[in-house]
Formats: structure tokens, sequence, C-alpha cells
């Protein structure tokens, strides 16, 4: 909408009429209150002129005297421009290319620089994050030096780190596939090596550092790696073979196929081979010539022609019909030379065991030493000589003094036994006045493996079960055996063993081996023994002796146990199957009344029921 002010010869030839003044004087006055109106209280909008003017709108001059509306725009952020026709007020948004002036600092997203200029994509939006620190910008064309960490790529995401070659081609860099590891690159112009390409280098390389071995390994043609060493000190040169072969070592076993030379003429010393636990033997080559030494096929010790050794093997000197091989230097001079016998056969001739001239044929009469200790004609505890001629009287026995005696003292004395009834849980006594006690729950297990009389104890702590006799039944001041078998049960965890002589209960008073009872028994206690052997116990009432025997006791095991105590020497030997495995000669019960009695017994210790099984019980009580 456009509002014009009349050409003032128009305002006169209207105001000709009289009655028309009264009006333009009215109007003029209207007009001079709108237009110099000293401040709009309480206001007045350009529609109480002319009603065409909204909210927002702006009025602005759009010729000569003459007042136009600019709409206001509904768009957000848009600004006034003289971009309308003939530059007239338009809405329009900022124009960066020539609609602003100054550089638009950082603060404000801009880059504060007028020679910074960014190419952006041709088709769609694109986005580069910069770093969030400030830096230098790292261009593709100009040289630049990195002075921090940069990682191209992410775990896994590999191939990022490309450098072009010098005419052609691409070099991508990976990192280890695990770890973070570093790698320095050498301080001189060169090629780097890889890993898997065949190389040639052409410069000396070090690899680790004194002290830092290992470093060189080399994949074996299959599988395995071989790493080489330096030598522990000095700085020695090692010539490779020019040849295509396998590289020997020092402390494998290898097959040489080729011939090798250790050392020069006189430069001698050069093969040195290690002893089995110390030493080292020299190897070396005949003074003069070139001899072949055929060594025998199969394992030995080489004899030497300087040393004292001794054969153990047989050794054939020479040829049939090549003699005069074997010669022995004499003690001063001359030499004895041995030959075999001419006749055909093998024939052996046996040397003496003592020093002596050995006898010849062809010699009259050869002299004889005197008897020494060894030829004595009778045997002693002091000499070494024959055995005296036998008696033939067959109640006659060599004793260990070099004496014949009548029957040995043990076996005559008194001898019992007890022997388990087949079938039955009883057994049968020999020379025994009374009958022992068979605790507990009582069974017969006879099977291929004998007749068995098999006691299980109750199913509580400290139960225990057995054969056991009173404890006056035999005196310790005689000679005296015992032999018995017996079968473990399949249980022999938490429990308690004792077979043999006690002078009262062995399984229940015998828990730390320390009360004042007289023990010469075999045991098993598996909360005082920590392996599973048997052991050997004496004791006199003061002094325990347990011993550690090399038998290993197993379950459901029959064991043969023997004790044979002499008086002659104050000691007590204990054999099992028929091995002797201990002796003892301390702990020996003393001599006094009849202080003892027998048994074969078990306990349990957890509360789990235990067995023991027993075929027969024999002892011998001498004077």
């Amino acid at each position: 909408m456009k509002f014009k002010i009349t050409k003032l010869e128009k305002v006169i030839k209207y105001l000709e009429q009289p009655m028309r003044w009264i009006v333009v004087v009215s109007l003029a006055f209207f007009i001079t209150q709108v237009v110099y109106a000293v401040a709009p209280n309480p206001g007045h909008n350009y529609s109480e002129s002319s009603g065409g003017v909204v909210q927002g709108d702006l009025i602005y001059g759009s010729g000569a005297d003459t007042l136009s509306v600019l709409s206001k725009n509904t768009t957000s952020t848009r600004y006034l421009s003289n971009t309308g026709t003939s530059n007239n007020p338009a809405w329009s948004a900022i124009n960066l290319t020539n609609g602003v002036s100054g550089y638009l600092s950082g603060d404000n997203g801009g880059t504060g620089s007028q020679y910074v200029e960014f190419t952006g994509p041709t088709l769609t939006k694109k986005t580069f994050t910069l770093p969030d620190s400030s830096s230098t910008i790292m261009t593709l064309a100009s040289t630049d030096n990195i002075t921090g960490v940069k990682t191209f790529g992410a775990a896994g995401n590999v191939d990022k780190l490309k450098i072009a070659g010098f005419t052609s081609g691409t070099t991508i860099l990976n990192a280890s596939p695990t770890g973070s590891p570093t790698i320095t690159l050498p301080g001189t112009t060169g090629t780097v090596a890889t890993t898997d390409v065949s190389e040639t280098f052409t410069g000396a390389k070090t690899f680790g550092s004194a002290g830092s071995v290992d470093k060189l390994k080399i994949a074996g043609f299959t599988s395995g790696t071989t790493i080489l060493n330096a030598s522990t000190s000095g700085s020695p040169t090692i010539t490779l073979p020019g040849t295509t072969g396998t590289v020997a070592t020092t402390d494998v076993s290898e097959t040489f196929t080729g011939a090798k030379t250790f050392g020069s003429a006189g430069n001698v010393d050069k093969l040195q081979l290690a002893g089995n636990t110390s030493g080292t033997t020299i190897l070396n080559a005949s003074p003069t010539g070139s001899p072949t030494i055929v060594l025998p096929g199969s394992s030995g010790t080489l004899a030497t022609t300087d040393v004292a050794e001794t054969f153990t093997g047989v050794k054939t000197f020479g040829t049939t019909g090549d003699v005069g091989k074997l010669k022995i230097a004499g003690l001063t001079s001359g030499t004895v030379q041995l030959d075999a016998t001419p006749v055909s056969g093998t024939n052996t001739i046996t040397f003496p065991a003592a020093t002596g001239t050995v006898a010849l044929t062809t010699q009259a009469t050869d002299t004889f030493g005197a008897l020494t200790d060894n030829t004595t004609n009778d045997v002693s505890t002091s000499a070494h000589g024959f055995m005296p001629k036998a008696t033939n009287d067959p109640n006659m026995y060599f004793n260990a003094t070099g004496n014949y005696t009548n029957t040995p003292d043990i076996y005559r004395g008194h001898v019992s036994e007890i022997i388990k009834n087949p079938g039955a849980t009883t057994a049968t006594l020999v020379g025994i006045l009374t009958a022992p006690t068979y605790t507990a729950t009582l069974s017969s297990t006879d099977g291929i493996d004998g007749r068995w009389m098999t006691h299980t104890s109750g199913a509580s702590v400290n139960s225990w079960t057995g054969v056991l006799s009173a404890y006056t039944v035999l005196n310790a001041a005689t000679d005296l055996e015992y032999m018995t078998r017996i079968k473990t049960g399949s249980d022999i965890t938490a429990m308690r063993y004792y077979m043999g002589y006690f002078s009262s209960t062995p399984v229940t008073g015998f828990t730390a081996r320390s009360s004042t009872a007289k023990v010469i028994a075999f045991s098993y206690d598996t909360g005082l023994d920590g392996t599973a052997f048997w052991r050997t116990v004496t004791s006199n009432g003061a002094t325990w002796s347990v011993q550690t025997t090399t038998q290993s006791i197993a379950t459901s095991t029959a064991y043969d146990l023997r004790i044979s105590c002499t008086k002659v020497d104050s000691s007590c030997r204990f054999y099992i199957n028929g091995t002797l495995q201990t002796t003892h000669t301390s702990g020996i019960p003393a001599a006094a009344a009849p202080n003892l009695g027998y048994g074969n017994a078990v306990l349990t210790t957890n509360g789990n029921s235990k067995t023991i099984s027993w075929q027969s019980i024999r002892m011998v009580s001498g004077s």
C-alpha cells in the first residue's frame, strides 16, 4: 500500500472553494498532530492512519516520498539485507561470501584468519572431527614432524597406515596382534627387514645385547625353532661352511655323515670329549701318517696304552695263526708274550686269586710261599681259612664261629603254634596250654590263597579286634622267634596294626610309641607313619626303636612276617616275605620273669570297621 502527499498547486486549486478551507485546515491540523507527535503515548500504529500495517511489518521508503511495508518473515534467523528490488530492504539469510566483514574468531566457530579456506565435499555432507586439544594440522603434500602419538585404526581395524613406494606400490604397516610393543627404527637410512620374506642382510646385525640371549631364532623346516646365541665372552668370528649342511652343536647327540678334521698338522688337542660326570678326554691323531682306527660296534670303554685298566669283556688279541699279539712288559725289563695253545678249540686258563708266579710246563719245580691268613687249614672268627672237615653227623651244624655244634639253641627251646581250622572260626593249638582270645566279629574267609581267620572291628573310634594272649606267656630273656602269615583288609586308612610280642594291649596303649610297655613287633600306624611302609618296633619300656622297612603295605595283601631275636648279640631281626628288612640292637626287652604275650591286632581311629586276617602263628622260645 502506498500513501502519496498532493502537490502544492493542486492544493491551492482545491482551496479556491471556501467551504473546503475548513476541511483542509482540519486535516492539516490532524496530520501535524500525527507526524509531529512527541511520543506514542499511549502510542499509535500505522493502522491508525491507514489500517494497512500488522504486527511485525516494517515501513521503509520504497521511492521518493513513498512509504512501503515489508511484511514480517516467519522463518527463524532471517535478517534484513539490501537484496530487494532496487536494493530495497528484504528478508534474507546472512551471505558469508560477501555479507560479513572481519574474521570470525575461534570462540564463534571461525578460523580467525583470512588465509584459511576449506574445500568441502561435492555431494552429501561429511563430518570431520578435529582433536580436542590445540595442535597443528598435518597436511598431505607437505613435510611435517609429528610430535605426538598417533594411532592409525583401532584394535582389529588394520591396514590404516600405508606408505607409498618411491616409484610405485604401497607398504602397509600394522601393529602386533596383541600387546603394545615398542619398535625402534634404526638411526640410519636402510631397508627394514620383514619376518616372512627372503631378504639379504648387507650390514652387520646384532641380535640382543650382552646378557640378553635367545634373540636370534630360526624356525625349522616343518616345526620347532633353533636359537643362536653368541659366546658368553669375547667377540669370536664363526665362519659357516660354503655348502649346504647341518650345523653341529655342542650339547646334542648328532651323527656326522661327512669327514671332519679337528685342528691341523701340529695343531693338536682340538677334539675333546667330556666325561660322563667330570673330566675331559682329548683325542689326537698319530704324529705321522694317516692311519684308520675302527671303533667297536658296541658300547664300551676304550683301552689306552699307558693307563692301568681292567678289561670286563672278552678280548681277542690277533687272529688264528696271527700270534705274538698279547705282550706284557716285564717289571724292570723284557717282555712276556702270551699265545693261545696251537691246537684247535678254546681252552680256559684260570689264574690264582693270590699274588704269585705262574708255573710253567717247561720248568722243573716251582716254589710256593708259606700259608697265609687266607690259606690256613682252619677257619675262625679271626682267620680266613678253609672250612673244617665235615663231621658226617646229621645232628651237627656249622655255626658262625667256625665250629660244628649240635642243633641251634633256638630250636632246642619250646615250639608252639596256632593253626586256623579249614572252614571254621576255630584254631588248632600246638604246645599251648591256654588259648588266646579271639575278639570281635570272626569269619572264615578261606580261598585259593589259603585258610583265613578274619577279625572285623566295631564301627566306632578306637574299636579294635584280633587274636591276643595273656601277657605272661613268654620271657624276653630267651631267644625268640615269631612267624605269622597275615592279610590286610580292604581299608588301611585311619588304623593301627601290631603283630608280634607285647607286655600290654598294643593297639590301644601304643598311641604315641612312648609308653612303658615292652614290645617286639611289626607295626603300621597311619597317625604316626607318614609313608605306607611296614615299620619294625622294639621297646624295653624306656627306649623305643622304630625303623622303616622297604616293604610297602597295600590293601587285601598277604605278608609272611618273621621276627628272630637272639640273646647272643642282643638283637632282633625282622623279615618280610623271607627278606631281611631291619635289625634292632636298641630297645630290646631285658631279662625278667615271664612278661610278654603275643598276637595280631588292628584298631580303627575313624570309626569305620577295619579287618585283619591270619592263617597261623608259630613261636619258638629258647632257654
